[in-house]
């Protein structure tokens, strides 16, 4: 999905209604928050909500399927999903799925149904978390009056945070972001590959990478793939043989030196320092 003028006229549409028709957080009714470890093979059948759904991608791999078009899901991923937006959702094999959402009314603010959908960089996801993390007390706490502002303020910061990803992004640069999720799981892709499935040279290509993000591809990759495998080490029973082929790694003597390089701790020293 392209990141397009569309998509930033519709989040500040729901800002506008939000603040132009009276107390914004007044508007904000937090109807649940969800932190699922979802398993393998797993699946929501296509259905339409009635209010707004904003979740997070935090560990796993898995799609999302709407009009049609299937987007990957995995660490990094962020979407917005308006009332009456039909869905569906599946986790990849040997997967699970980390998924962090919140689900939320606007009173009565209408947008045109559609979707919202971005990768971040890792540090750019826990901004999120953290106001999704806000949000949870939900669940568990009384909705006193004072309590109740709090978590309408996390759902309003994620609004805004959100914006402003789209603010940010340099003109022509769009159809680039567009199709970095293709970084995901490209294991067997290079640099030059990489670059022409974005439509760019590969100089062009780390050159505007670097500008976007501050690190090259090869790093982001790396980086990538390590949280991946922080993951299946913490939640899965593979083999540390079997995560590295899963990472595309053709050599687990290479992914375990990578690893230790990222993380300070080698892979069977982080498995075992969390079990």
């Amino acid at each position: 999905m392209m990141i397009s003028n569309y998509e930033l006229h519709l989040i500040e549409l729901i800002l506008d209604q939000l603040f132009f028709k009276g107390d914004a957080l007044e508007r904000i009714d937090v109807l649940k928050v969800f932190n699922l470890r979802v398993p393998v093979h797993w699946r929501i059948e296509e259905r339409t909500l009635g209010h707004f759904l904003f979740s997070v991608i935090s560990g796993g791999r898995g799609q999302l399927f709407m009009d049609d078009e299937e987007y990957k899901l995995g660490p990094g991923s962020v979407y917005l999903i308006a009332p009456g937006k039909e869905h569906s959702i599946s986790t990849d094999p040997k997967s699970l799925l980390e998924i962090h959402s919140v689900h939320f009314s606007l009173g009565d603010i209408v947008v045109e149904s559609n979707c919202i959908y971005r990768m971040l960089l890792w540090n750019e996801t826990r901004q999120y978390l953290d106001a999704l993390k806000n949000s949870s007390y939900a669940n568990y706490l009384p909705l006193d009056r004072y309590h109740s502002y709090a978590v309408k303020n996390s759902v309003l910061q994620i609004l805004l945070m959100f914006r402003g990803c789209l603010m940010n992004l340099p003109k022509g640069e769009h159809n680039f972001i567009s199709r970095l999720n293709e970084l995901d799981g490209a294991a067997d892709l290079t640099v030059k590959e990489l670059a022409g499935v974005c439509g760019y040279t590969e100089k062009a290509f780390i050159r505007s990478f670097k500008k976007l993000y501050g690190t090259t591809p090869h790093q982001y990759m790396i980086k990538n793939k390590i949280l991946q495998a922080e993951y299946l080490l913490l939640y899965s029973d593979f083999s540390i043989k079997e995560i590295a082929s899963n990472l595309g790694y053709k050599d687990q003597y290479i992914f375990s030196k990578q690893f230790k390089k990222q993380t300070g701790c080698s892979p069977k020293g982080y498995r075992e320092q969390l079990s």
